[in-house]
């Protein structure tokens, strides 16, 4: 076990633990979800882009519930019998896209055969913590928070507070790990955690839920496995 002033460490999932979602795809999904359903595709492209704040905040339960939502926001009555079908689709879509990092697994698997905690913050809809218990990044992940369960997004400061007192960590003992979208990691420092960059060069797609980035100056790493010589240098 490595002596290290951290005790746990958190993870941003989309462009983090996972690749990015490929937007030619994530848009071609919403429009085979507008096709069942009967409604306009630009139209509903457009309305299903502009609510990923209040699908990620979880304003609605269920993926059923979003594309209801988003038919009758466009002023399109929802065939209800077709909409269990729409949201087949976008389930589906989430669950083939999500590549896991090559390095994923051994990372956090020697994060914990180091002694320390791990946890997961991502702001996702209704989807992922669905599809979550079925993953393989599952069983080594501690406590994995989910905005639209949490009904609050990063970098609202509550998010970061519930996935320590999950883990039973003080902010200042946890290295958080992510992209940069939605602030994260400036909300993360915000609440006394150390914040640590990804930029892959794996990156070559665009994540349709990787919202406000932030400029970053800080710790910066392009691979998952440098998070274990930060934690062993203790910094």
């Amino acid at each position: 076990m490595t002596l290290s002033r951290f005790q746990a460490v958190l993870f941003d999932f989309f462009g983090t633990l996972v690749d990015s979602l490929s937007a030619s795809a994530h848009n071609a999904s919403v429009r085979a979800m507008a096709r069942v359903m009967g409604a306009p595709e630009d139209v509903f492209l457009e309305r299903w882009l502009s609510d990923w704040g209040e699908r990620g905040a979880g304003h609605w339960d269920t993926v059923e519930e979003c594309v209801v939502h988003t038919c009758e926001a466009i002023g399109v009555t929802p065939d209800m019998t077709h909409v269990p079908e729409a949201a087949r689709i976008r389930t589906a879509f989430i669950r083939d896209g999500l590549v896991v990092r090559p390095d994923a697994r051994a990372t956090l698997q020697a994060i914990k055969d180091r002694g320390l905690k791990t946890g997961l913050i991502t702001d996702c809809p209704p989807e992922l913590p669905v599809l979550w218990p079925a993953l393989d990044l599952a069983r080594l992940v501690d406590a994995p928070i989910f905005s639209s369960v949490a009904k609050m997004r990063k970098p609202d400061p509550g998010i970061y507070l519930l996935a320590c007192e999950r883990l039973a960590v003080m902010p200042q003992r946890c290295l958080f790990v992510g992209d940069g979208g939605s602030h994260e990691l400036s909300g993360a420092e915000a609440v006394g955690m150390t914040a640590v960059c990804i930029r892959s060069p794996r990156e070559e797609g665009y994540d349709p839920h990787r919202v406000d980035p932030e400029i970053w100056h800080g710790l910066t790493i392009v691979a998952l496995g440098e998070v274990l010589g930060i934690i062993d240098a203790g910094s």
